[in-house]
């Protein structure tokens, strides 16, 4: 009947259209999703420290629920296993990082810590498309989006040491300032904060690349400067105060 094949090819048309402009769109949409909003807000929580050095104080992101995406897990698809394994920028593993899968609503659907291998396996419920975080002391927290399928998953992260800055705060005549506030902004963001300890100096750490603006004291008397930090380094930087 040519009606009935004309329908049929149509149909195959239509099938093979959507599978595919669903596939683009829910692959396009869960990287750009998942990938800024995990990178943005991954860890949680606050450190302190104190010393002769001073004490610190991290400010941290809140991680947020990726925003759309494919269903995870796949209904009617049974629970596989997501192989992750953690190195640093030379290669090797790291172990004792902590590392979560989370589905297209941004749930926690299994965790782990990696081993001394820096290898960690998650069960996830089903296929579906995932994103893998991960967290440790001393290093920057790693996103990866992860496909899951028939066979089990293997993912690779690659984490930085956190770095830091460190110095002392000084009078313009040179003598060390005990109890000044020191601030660490980026893009006009308090991103960490420390007071001088009974020699002047401070250490801010747990950061990333980037640059910086670090800052000591109020007032006409305040001092500033700009850094570039890089990765895993730990700048040394000193300011003085015109006291």
């Amino acid at each position: 009947d040519p009606d009935a094949g004309t329908s049929a090819t149509d149909t195959a048309d239509t099938t093979a259209d959507t599978a595919t402009d669903t596939t683009a769109d829910t692959a396009t949409d869960t990287t750009a999703d998942t990938a800024t909003d995990t990178t943005a807000d991954t860890a949680t929580g606050t450190e302190t420290g104190s010393g002769t050095t001073g004490t610190s104080t991290v400010v941290a992101f809140r991680r947020s629920a990726p925003v759309g995406g494919p269903p995870a897990p796949v209904p009617g698809t049974g629970r596989r296993d997501v192989e992750v394994r953690v190195g640093g920028r030379d290669g090797a593993p790291v172990d004792g990082v902590a590392v979560a899968v989370l589905d297209g609503a941004g749930r926690e659907i299994g965790a782990g810590t990696t081993d001394a291998r820096g290898v960690v396996t998650v069960q996830v419920p089903g296929a579906g498309q995932y994103v893998v975080v991960s967290s440790a002391r001393d290093y920057q927290p790693g996103v990866a989006t992860c496909a899951v399928a028939d066979d089990p998953a293997r993912v690779s992260l690659t984490v930085s040491r956190s770095a830091a800055v460190h110095g002392v705060v000084r009078t313009a005549s040179g003598s060390a300032m005990a109890g000044v506030a020191v601030t660490l902004e980026q893009d006009g963001e308090t991103v960490g904060r420390a007071d001088t300890g009974t020699d002047g100096g401070f250490r801010i750490a747990d950061l990333g690349a980037g640059h910086y603006l670090l800052a000591a004291g109020t007032g006409a008397g305040a001092a500033s400067q700009p850094l570039h930090v890089t990765a895993e380094a730990d700048v040394e930087q000193d300011l003085r105060i015109a006291r």
